[in-house]
């Protein structure tokens, strides 16, 4: 056991926060979203303060080895907890009702009813906050704050709250349609303020999920934005990812013929530009995942579009503000930072002998 203070506490609370911004899925949602009544932020506030702890935890068994050099810090970073008491510090921590912090608690803890869920994919498994072992307990490895504890959170309240959860997945276009749009705050750029549908004779064929013009260089940026679930090693979910992905090759078919057979008065009228400068040769194709864009394998992305994912674009958001032609200079920036435009490496060839077996190991197309 260890004493702690408030200001330790509020030091590891703040670690808590800047950790977590780090980890995958603490944005997947907007925040105002609600799963079984909760919003989503408040979930993620929750996830911030057990990281904290775990943070805090971790570092107090640290100290104590250095004393006891015997211990097991495998024992020491791994706790049986009163569930209780856990409510309690949470609600402490949070300011919020008893019962929204037993419910976002029995959303991030493994039990036998969603033990299935959560392992039967092979190699998905991510760890959780806690481990429901009855009699008001649970075990609480340390590790399940540290590792991925947005993905267990985000397949439980898939599981738990399923109506919910497809509800507001219509609301992750708009978000990531808004961040996007915050990278290009200037009155230079037009945009547009939701979705442009495409219609051909009457009909439906696609639409454009986001939309920016520049006033100064004519230059029109048209984003598919592609908003992926989370993925391990599961080699059918990579799959269906990357399905999903190169979907896009059609959109890009459809927008280009859509460009190619429309008046450039008509594309003006259309996208909602009005000084009737519009010039076909200005359009710029992006198709953006939220977390991966290019796969590996045989299906290629189309060329006519930059390929590539949401932070690319923020990292590089200097360049919307400073260059002399943002739009063209990032797409210019995705298509070579491309995966597909790097050199192959040169793998030189390797045979490891074990017993009677050999496992050959380098560049097969120059050894068959």
């Amino acid at each position: 056991a260890y004493n702690t203070n408030p200001r330790i506490d509020n030091y590891y609370l703040e670690i808590g926060k800047s950790e977590s911004a780090k980890m995958f899925g603490r944005d997947s949602f907007p925040g105002h979203v609600r799963f079984g009544g909760i919003r989503f932020d408040l979930y993620c506030d929750a996830i911030e303060v057990m990281v904290g702890w775990a943070l805090k935890h971790r570092q107090f068994a640290i100290l104590l080895r250095k004393k006891n050099p015997k211990l097991s810090f495998r024992n020491l970073c791994t706790l049986i907890v009163w569930k209780s008491r856990i409510t309690e510090y949470l609600q402490s921590a949070l300011q919020v009702d008893e019962r929204s912090c037993r419910q976002i608690i029995e959303t991030v803890t493994l039990t036998p009813e969603n033990l299935d869920v959560h392992t039967n994919i092979s190699g998905n498994f991510t760890a959780p906050a806690y481990i429901d072992i009855g009699d008001n307990r649970a075990i609480s490895p340390v590790w399940g704050n540290l590792s991925q504890p947005f993905i267990f959170l985000l397949t439980e309240l898939k599981r738990k709250y399923e109506s919910d959860w497809f509800d507001n997945v219509n609301e992750r276009e708009t978000m990531f349609r808004e961040q996007l749009y915050a990278l290009l705050n200037d009155e230079r750029f037009y945009k547009s303020p939701g979705p442009i549908i495409i219609r051909k004779q009457g009909k439906v064929i696609t639409d454009i999920d986001a939309l920016v013009y520049d006033k100064v260089t004519h230059k029109i940026a048209v984003f598919q934005l592609k908003f992926q679930d989370f993925f391990m090693y599961s080699l059918r979910q990579r799959s269906n990812r990357k399905a999903d992905m190169l979907k896009a090759n059609e959109w890009i078919e459809l927008i280009d013929n859509w460009i190619s057979q429309n008046s450039e008065k008509d594309l003006a009228h259309m996208i909602g530009v009005s000084d009737g400068r519009i010039s076909k040769d200005k359009f710029r194709l992006f198709v953006i995942g939220r977390n991966a864009a290019n796969f590996s394998g045989q299906d290629l992305p189309d060329k006519r579009a930059a390929w590539g994912i949401w932070l690319q674009i923020f990292r590089n958001k200097d360049i919307l503000i400073n260059s002399v032609d943002p739009l063209e200079s990032l797409h210019s920036l995705i298509v070579s930072d491309s995966p597909f435009k790097k050199e192959p490496l040169h793998a030189a060839v390797e045979i490891i002998k074990i017993g009677n077996k050999e496992i050959i190991a380098g560049q097969f197309d120059k050894m068959f």
